[in-house]
């Protein structure tokens, strides 16, 4: 696995997000913050000032400044080349102000930003926006629509709109019960969106399921056309409920999924029978094909075909290859599982200057190599480790 090292931002705080095309990731900025600084806890501290444009072919970075201020919010990957971003309006910070958020698009090839629409929260009085404003879901869906939910105020109502980039249009979803639920929201290469609603642990699930809990604990798997998605919002029509292709009730616990190629793969457990089942589905061809394992494995990872699971052992964290629950390795605090690469394995351990070392050690040799130290993270869509450079706390 190819290691890079991004250096000379030390008056930036860089994060790692999960926005990428092709062979490029994005890292955004902002002013590095000094938390023992009380003015630094206010929200402009933590603006966005900018992007890292990284290739992965490439040894270079290519820094990116916002020509916006108060950008506050980045979309998540919608398979497009068009990162979408949020800003608030220049008087958030007053209290009798009308409060604005305008929505912004940037071709990350072109380099060229511009405004799609203002929308006006219709807020006034004693608050801050930011006390009123949460951002629940923010997705390109491609390079046409944008798909955000929000809250407002302390009601917890959810906000659900589809933005049309070409017009501006910000248009409502009708009330759709299954979306008040949402936790996940996925858009895949080939065309098709996931969701999976349900807000809850498998740890929660099973206390319910254990003491008979007559709470209906539903969770849901949605698969439904990019297309299909947008033409029924358009015309008023959406129902999650006709793309619902698994339901767990209260003896089951979807975990969740994750997106491989032109397929998604999807854990439930079942706690009647104390089992874990991998899914593996083309929403094309409505192939799916399900293997199932011994035990209810909470934390489940799919590392190049082969599917592993991390348990708690007294104050271990254990690595196992869940066809076989063979041991692989072992960790325990300040050492932490990355992933796995090869025939060596990756490890994360925190030091007391705030930095994580990583390095890379052989499962045969046990021979360990020091990578470097810093912000690190495994970028495992490119296949890379992600090591940003910083001043260590003192």
């Amino acid at each position: 696995m190819k290691v890079v090292t991004i250096k000379g931002f030390d008056q930036h705080d860089i994060y790692f997000h999960d926005f990428f095309y092709e062979n490029t990731r994005l890292f955004p900025f902002h002013n590095k913050r000094d938390l023992s600084n009380d003015e630094h806890h206010a929200i402009e501290f933590g603006f966005y000032k900018g992007l890292i444009f990284h290739d992965s072919n490439m040894e270079s970075f290519l820094p990116y400044y916002f020509n916006e201020k108060n950008v506050f919010c980045l979309s998540e990957n919608g398979y497009s080349e068009t990162l979408f971003y949020l800003c608030y309006s220049d008087g958030f910070k007053n209290r009798n102000s009308l409060k604005n958020v305008s929505l912004h698009k940037l071709n990350c090839r072109t380099k060229e930003s511009s405004l799609v629409s203002t929308q006006n929260l219709n807020l006034t009085g004693s608050e801050f926006v930011e006390d009123f404003f949460r951002i629940r879901t923010f997705v390109g869906i491609n390079d046409k629509y944008v798909f955000l939910s929000y809250t407002l105020g302390h009601e917890n109502e959810n906000h659900f709109y589809i933005v049309d980039v070409l017009t501006g249009e910000w248009i409502p979803l009708r009330s759709d019960p299954l979306l008040n639920v949402m936790e996940q929201f996925s858009v895949m290469a080939s065309g098709y969106i996931i969701i999976k609603t349900g807000e809850y642990t498998v740890e929660e699930k099973q206390f319910g399921w254990a003491n008979k809990s007559i709470d209906s604990m539903d969770e849901h798997l949605i698969v439904i056309k990019v297309d299909e998605f947008i033409d029924s919002i358009c015309k008023g029509r959406l129902n999650l409920s006709e793309s619902v292709i698994r339901t767990c009730s209260n003896d089951s616990a979807l975990i969740g999924f994750i997106l491989v190629g032109n397929e998604f793969i999807f854990y439930t457990c079942h706690f009647d029978h104390s089992v874990t089942s991998i899914t593996r589905v083309n929403p094309e061809t409505r192939n799916k094909g399900t293997i199932s394992f011994n035990g209810i494995h909470y934390l489940n990872l799919y590392i190049k075909d082969g599917f592993y699971s991390l348990k708690n052992r007294d104050e271990q964290s254990v690595l196992y290859a869940t066809s076989t629950m063979k041991e692989i390795a072992t960790f325990s605090y300040p050492d932490h599982f990355m992933w796995l690469d090869g025939d060596c394995i990756l490890i994360g351990s925190y030091l007391p200057n705030g930095n994580t070392e990583i390095k890379s050690k052989n499962l045969f040799t046990n021979k360990e190599n020091i990578l470097g130290e810093g912000f690190c993270f495994v970028d495992t869509q490119r296949d890379v480790v992600i090591i940003i450079e910083h001043q260590a706390r003192m």
